[in-house]
Order: structure tokens, then C-alpha cells, then sequence
């Protein structure tokens, strides 16, 4: 089944992420464009690359196409698990063209990157590892703004947590943050 995450919320996302990539994919994707349809998805994802799947790389990328269209069908944002493939997820967004805004999910790759991905139309999505590298956060804030939201993902780290630090490593009140971060699910549509 595409991952799913309506926990805690009525709202949620729904994508097929890298790492489970079933046999009947095509039977995925017609579930998330039917799950698509209803008002409680607030996004496609998080689907993308990354080499440790069991998946051929370009199946993978077969499948971030079709949910890219759905994406795109529904005005949905596009929530993006990318490992080690931002060269080609740059040539996916030019050769695709894309409308809806995609947020690369727990951004942790080297912050040369930035520049590339944000003259693309990039968002990015920031989980604890900004805790262990707040350089990256400040660097981002100073150059870009407020293009980035933040998250847990796995992490046993709290999101009160994350804002906290965060909030701290750019001179914002928390307050502050949170709101600039409400705004910009708003940017997005969320």
C-alpha cells in the first residue's frame, strides 16, 4: 500500500515512497488517485529516489512521474524523499514543469546544493538534523528566507523540540517561527 499518515490529523499526505515500491504498483497509484480525490489529502507524498531501495532506479523514477501527474490533477503539493539524485530531480522538474510546489522532505545533503534546487522552485522541509548542524539552518534562513518548514519525520526528537532549536539558531521567537511557518502551508495550500 502507498504510505499514508493520518494519525493524529484528518489531513494528511499519500505517496509511494522509494523504499516500498510494491509488485503492483499500478494498483498504488490508482488507490492514491482515488484517495486524491477526497478532501483530507493535503499532499502526494513523500515519493522519490534513493539508491538503498530494492527498486531500479528508473522504475522508481516511472512511478515519481505518474504520482507527479496526480500531483498535478489535484493541485496537490508534492512531498519528495531524494537520496543522492537532486541532478536529476532538477532535470524531472524542468523536463515535467511542474505547478505545484515540491518540497524536498528532511533536507540533509550539503548546502552547495541550496542555490541549485532553489533556482529550481524548490521548498525544503527540515527534520533534527538541523539540531546537529544549526550552520545549515542559519546559512539557509540568511540566504533564501522563510522557504522551509519544519519536521520529526522518525525522529524521536519532539516538534516542539525542533522549533525551539530552531527558532534559537535564527534569533526568532517561537512564536514567531510558528507563525512564519503557517504562512507558508498557506503558500503551498496546505
Amino acid at each position: 500500500m502507498p504510505y499514508e499518515n493520518p494519525k493524529d490529523s484528518k489531513l494528511y499526505s499519500i505517496g509511494i515512497h522509494p523504499h516500498f515500491i510494491g509488485e503492483d504498483y499500478k494498483n498504488q497509484i490508482e488507490y492514491i488517485n482515488e484517495k486524491a480525490a477526497k478532501t483530507e489529502i493535503k499532499a502526494i507524498g513523500e515519493c522519490g529516489f534513493d539508491p538503498k531501495s530494492p527498486v531500479d532506479i528508473n522504475l522508481q523514477k516511472e512511478i515519481f512521474k505518474l504520482q507527479v501527474q496526480i500531483s498535478e490533477e489535484y493541485a496537490l503539493p508534492f512531498i519528495i524523499h531524494c537520496v543522492k539524485f537532486h541532478n536529476e530531480l532538477i532535470k524531472l522538474r524542468k523536463e515535467l514543469k511542474p505547478k505545484q510546489i515540491w518540497v524536498l522532505h528532511g533536507f540533509n545533503s550539503k548546502i552547495g546544493l541550496f542555490k541549485a534546487l532553489i533556482d529550481e522552485g524548490f521548498w525544503f522541509s527540515f527534520g533534527s538534523s538541523v539540531l546537529k548542524n544549526p550552520e545549515k539552518i542559519r546559512i539557509f534562513y540568511k540566504n533564501y528566507g522563510m522557504r522551509f518548514f519544519l519536521e520529526t519525520d522518525d525522529s524521536n526528537t519532539s516538534i516542539e523540540e525542533i522549533y525551539k532549536q530552531t527558532a534559537q539558531y535564527l534569533n526568532l521567537d517561537v512564536e514567531i517561527l510558528a507563525n512564519l511557518i503557517e504562512e507558508n502551508l498557506k503558500k503551498i495550500g496546505i
